[in-house]
């Protein structure tokens, strides 16, 4: 329930994620979910089972126990994507996403704007922020050319013009 942006396509700009649901879930439990999950193959969950979604309207990088928790994927096999506005895929971020590309299948930059003006507009972030952004997709791009290749890195803008509203369209 952590996240650092407040997008205009995302729920949680127009009404926050309930105080309980701030918090920074246990290593432990999240294990513990695994855990449960990966023994529950072939009765609550597919005997295939192996990826898990870690979005819901937060922001997995602002998760401190990132790093454990990329571990715990690992040793149960067990693969993930990263969505993210990618403020927070730090250059460190980025070379450890590298290190476990066998549990990060992939990137998916998730970004309200492709201009500055526009996305401080649209994150209510400072303008100066969209270049630390900027800078931090081309370093992943960079450092990950394998997603790149296969195309598990991607960048999807979600701006408004009048393309991309329903009033503009034919639609009922």
């Amino acid at each position: 329930g952590l996240c650092n942006v407040g997008c205009w396509f995302c729920p949680v700009r127009y009404s926050e994620n309930p105080l309980e649901q701030r918090t920074t879930m246990p290593i432990e439990t999240f294990e513990s979910i695994i855990n449960q999950l990966v023994a529950g193959k072939g009765t609550f969950v597919s005997e295939n089972f192996d990826f898990i979604y870690t979005a819901h309207y937060n922001e997995v990088l602002l998760y401190k126990y990132f790093p454990e928790m990329l571990e715990i994927l690992r040793k149960n096999k067990i693969r993930t994507i990263v969505l993210t506005n990618g403020t927070s895929l730090t250059k460190e971020r980025t070379d450890l996403i590298k290190e476990y590309q066998d549990v990060v299948y992939g990137i998916c930059f998730n970004m309200p704007a492709s201009e500055a003006e526009a996305w401080a507009s649209a994150t209510g972030k400072p303008v100066k922020m969209f270049d630390k952004l900027v800078d931090q997709v081309s370093y992943a791009v960079d450092q990950l050319p394998e997603m790149v290749k296969n195309k598990t890195l991607t960048i999807q803008v979600n701006g408004i013009n009048k393309n991309s509203l329903v009033a503009y369209r034919d639609w009922e």
